[in-house]
């Protein structure tokens, strides 16, 4: 199932709240929804099945939740990753792996997901800002650039994925005429 703009969405299930809380910001650095994140218990009482289009499944012990497998079967045909590594602390290379392994598995289910920054986030980049909306200002202490004039300063702007959309934003809320040069890296592997 796809959420806003088309990405895919996941559903996170892990009895141990470090764990979801990983998954969830690994899963949402390469542009993934999450349309559920709780331990089994929350889902077997969850008043309507999420509709995740994949799903990641860690627990502690498999054997303590034996109702939650069924119910996943009944409820979902979408795919189920059981046993995935628990996730490292942050910061370090062992983190960098685990995350390089992860984004490996769910390409194996969901395709290239680095496309999701390429041509469907790209083309809803395209959308313009609203008539209504007033161009900030340039404050008094800024000489405004003159047409085709060269660049007083050039700002470097780098992103990962997910990128695209929040430079988009942050430019949309620069006053015209600001006499600066953008040069802008996009992180692709």
């Amino acid at each position: 199932m796809a959420g806003q703009c088309g990405r895919p969405r996941v559903g996170i299930i892990s009895d141990i709240v470090l764990q979801r809380h990983r998954l969830q910001a690994a899963t949402a650095k390469v542009g993934l929804d999450v349309c559920f994140s709780g331990d089994p218990e929350r889902l077997l009482g969850y008043p309507e099945f999420p509709a995740a289009g994949l799903w990641l499944v860690t627990l502690e012990d498999e054997a303590d939740h034996p109702a939650l497998f069924d119910h996943l079967l009944e409820n979902t045909e979408a795919p189920v990753l059981f046993g995935l590594d628990p996730a490292p602390k942050p910061g370090g290379t062992d983190y960098f792996r685990w995350e390089r392994r992860l984004l490996s598995k769910l390409e194996d289910q969901l395709g290239d997901l680095e496309e999701l920054d390429s041509e469907a986030s790209i083309k809803q980049l395209d959308v313009q800002v609203p008539a209504t909306a007033t161009p900030p200002t340039l404050p008094h202490w800024i000489t405004p650039a003159a047409p085709d004039s060269v660049a007083e300063e050039v700002w470097i702007l780098g992103a990962s994925l997910g990128g695209p959309s929040a430079i988009k934003s942050f430019l949309d809320h620069l006053p015209p005429g600001l006499p600066v040069g953008f040069i802008y890296a996009q992180h692709i592997d």
